[in-house]
């Protein structure tokens, strides 16, 4: 689906095992670039995005409800 960093971001299990790289891309601004459907964060919207990922990493990083 959608390929970024060589990831299927659709797929949790591969943001599971990548989970550093997508929060280093996302922290030094190389994520989401210009042209992805969200846009380019703004400083807040990039703060809530991270915090909940950290969240998301402390509670041992749950599947999706199926």
């Amino acid at each position: 689906m959608l390929n970024v960093l060589n990831l299927d971001l659709w797929d949790p299990g591969a943001v599971q095992s990548n989970w550093d790289v997508v929060n280093t891309a996302v922290t030094s601004g190389g994520m989401p670039k210009a042209g992805c459907p969200e846009g380019v964060w703004d400083a807040a919207t990039k703060s809530l995005f991270l915090s909940d990922f950290l969240a998301w990493k402390n509670a041992g990083l749950p599947g999706p409800l199926v």
